[in-house]
């Protein structure tokens, strides 16, 4: 008996990637036989491809869904035990009028969720927000598992010359709150409320605050779009936007670095940043959306409107209360820990037929 996992693209510096390697090595840790199977026909290192792959009756297939895969649907056609781990599709909406093309790709990869989750004999969700968004397209069976993370991992990377850098930079314009918001660069996750909340921190409080986002764009189009906001403000020397993979050493730098994490996404299935955030004792502030109410909870200054000054006044708060909230974070880095998200995932494989030796 194996469990195949099936993701359509095993990316570097990607969450989805990063929770298929986390607990392929973890199965393997108890025992199981795993592998992990991607679409295409140019697997990387560690996968081999569903072209090449020959299932065995009595194979679980764990199905990693967050995008449109119809060699993945296939799959799921002819194996009659298929267990979803369903990370969510950001509804195609949120990406017009930016990216009409992947919004389409998007109403098409729901259609096909679906018919995914119907098939499956069970679900797994990262979180109650996601449990929701299976149901509502046909799943039955749903179970809310957590996550793994490599929060852990992240807070021990030591540190490097950025450090000194962005602390020597922040002492040097006397700015008490530096902000740092970690994601993707795509409409939906909104980093240009961002800047205009930061604009109205700065008008607000008179200090020289800077934002640095992490990211990779979503288009060109939207990247130059985010970097006319920031020039017409007159956020140029303020503003630092990051496209390019940072290094867990660098990125865990600007975590330490900030003084607020700050979000204005209009839709997360879980927010893992939001987590790296809280390991750090990085106060939050931000949007009350999606996944993001129950991730943070009361670690976190939300509000409920996108206002650039109702932001900014969050942040500010965020940042005044700032130790004062660090048993909040430490309260939701226990609800999430890995081991026992990973019990939870062994739990529902043996519900399906998984044998762990003792």
């Amino acid at each position: 008996m194996r469990v195949l996992q099936f993701v359509p693209a095993l990316l570097p510096h990607d969450a989805v990637g990063n929770i298929v390697r986390g607990l392929d090595e973890r199965l393997r840790g108890i025992g199981v036989s795993t592998g992990i199977v991607v679409a295409g026909d140019r697997p990387p290192p560690g996968a081999t491809s569903v072209r090449h792959t020959q299932l065995r009756p009595d194979d679980i297939v764990l199905y990693h869904l967050a995008s449109r895969s119809p060699e993945g649907a296939r799959l799921v056609a002819r194996h009659p035990n298929v267990v979803v781990h369903y990370h969510n599709i950001t509804p195609p909406e949120l990406l017009l009028p930016w990216l009409p093309t992947d919004a389409l790709e998007l109403q098409l990869a729901r259609r096909e969720a679906a018919r995914i989750l119907r098939a499956a004999r069970l679900t797994m969700a990262v979180s109650a927000y996601n449990a929701d968004d299976a149901r509502s397209l046909g799943a039955r069976d749903v179970a809310v598992t957590g996550t793994l993370s490599r929060h852990d991992q992240l807070v021990a990377a030591p540190s490097t010359e950025v450090l000194g850098w962005l602390r020597a930079d922040r002492d040097r314009r006397g700015s008490p709150h530096d902000w740092l918001f970690v994601g993707r660069l795509t409409p939906h996750k909104r980093a240009e409320d961002l800047v205009a909340a930061l604009f109205a921190y700065r008008h607000a409080t008179g200090t020289d605050a800077a934002l640095t986002i992490v990211g990779r764009p979503a288009s060109r189009r939207y990247l130059a779009h985010l970097r006319r906001r920031v020039s017409v403000l007159g956020l140029t020397a303020r503003v630092r936007i990051l496209t390019h993979p940072l290094a867990p050493r660098a990125l865990a730098d600007h975590f330490r670095a900030a003084s607020v994490y700050v979000t204005a996404s209009r839709h997360e299935g879980f927010g893992l940043p939001l987590l790296e955030a809280m390991s750090f004792g990085l106060p939050i502030a931000g949007l009350a959306a999606a996944a993001v109410t129950e991730t943070v909870q009361t670690a976190g200054v939300l509000v409920d409107r996108a206002d650039p000054v109702e932001l900014a006044a969050a942040a500010a708060t965020a940042a005044e209360l700032g130790p004062r909230l660090r048993p909040a974070m430490d309260e939701r880095l226990r609800a999430y820990d890995s081991d026992a998200a990973f019990a939870r995932i062994v739990e529902g494989l043996r519900s399906v037929g998984l044998e762990v030796r003792a």
